[in-house]
């Protein structure tokens, strides 16, 4: 305990806290003090909890009721602050190393199309900004996937994520699948553009973690509007799969984990749409030709 001597007008300070003590007068034994503190601080008398009158105080009495409460919920937090930074830092290695694939496939990619400068600026790109990154995955492409349906009817992909680079890393290696390729930067974006197009793509693949519109809040706007909901939606993230958060009936149509198996990724565009399409190109406007930026 720090004891203070103060006289009346003089002030005691806690600025850490944001609490002031303002000594406003003296009688003889009796002091009035005044206290300042933040809204959130509540302040009360020590006879308000009903320790003059040896009974205990509201506190101490739900305390004493609900033996072990206060230590269970603390340790209940702790728990949900370490499950809370444990899937934020996994998060963020699924999308550095879905990052680094990306980039490796583009580079294969290139090189499978004869294009070694462009394989030459890429590797440097990836050298600059990747260097201290994990370099062993390997591309495991071998030859790109059957990009369409039929040879008439070209397959088009929305691609709605919010990082620049696996965005555009991810529309490198769909066009030169020889999708069509479409991106938003977030849920709202494409929602809108969903509703602005005549017809619709045949793919959507969403991320999760997004501003504005996260990628769930984008698939429930989709599964809502009676035109949009039946286009088949995939996820591609970093984020854990909770069943319990999606729509009720469809939700999403794959679950792709990053890093993203991009083979597999392709193959899964292919078959679904092998067997979901009607035959005829059913988005407007123009997308990305392949070997082409968006």
């Amino acid at each position: 305990m720090l004891v203070l001597s103060r006289r009346a007008q003089q002030q005691i300070s806690f600025p850490n806290l944001g609490v002031t003590l303002s000594i406003l007068q003296v009688r003889g034994r009796i002091v009035k003090v005044g206290i300042e503190a933040p809204p959130e601080i509540t302040v009360l008398r020590q006879e308000t909890l009903g320790k003059t009158t040896g009974q205990p105080s509201a506190v101490e009495a739900f305390e004493a009721s609900h033996p072990g409460t206060a230590s269970s919920f603390q340790d209940s937090t702790a728990s949900d602050d370490t499950t809370a930074a444990r899937d934020d830092a996994e998060h963020w290695r699924r999308n550095q190393l879905n990052t680094l694939g990306l980039y490796l496939d583009v580079i294969q990619m290139n090189l499978d199309c004869g294009e070694t400068e462009d394989a030459k600026s890429v590797l440097e790109t990836l050298i600059a900004n990747l260097s201290n990154h994990n370099r062993k995955l390997a591309p495991t492409l071998t030859s790109p996937a059957i990009s369409h349906v039929n040879d008439e009817t070209p397959i088009h992909v929305l691609v709605v994520e919010d990082s620049d680079n696996e965005r555009g890393l991810m529309t490198v290696l769909l066009a030169k699948y020889g999708f069509v390729v479409h991106v938003a930067r977030d849920g709202a974006e494409a929602f809108e553009q969903l509703q602005q197009w005549a017809v619709l793509p045949d793919v959507i693949l969403m991320d999760m973690q997004m501003p504005m519109f996260d990628g769930l809040q984008a698939l429930q706007r989709i599964r809502e509007d009676v035109r949009l909901r039946d286009v088949t939606v995939y996820a591609v993230t970093g984020s854990r799969r909770n069943q319990q958060d999606e729509p009720v009936g469809r939700g999403w149509d794959r679950w792709f984990a990053k890093p993203v198996d991009v083979e597999q990724l392709m193959h899964a565009i292919t078959e679904d749409c092998a067997k979901t399409r009607a035959g005829e190109n059913r988005i407007a406007g123009q997308g990305v030709g392949a070997c082409r930026f968006s």
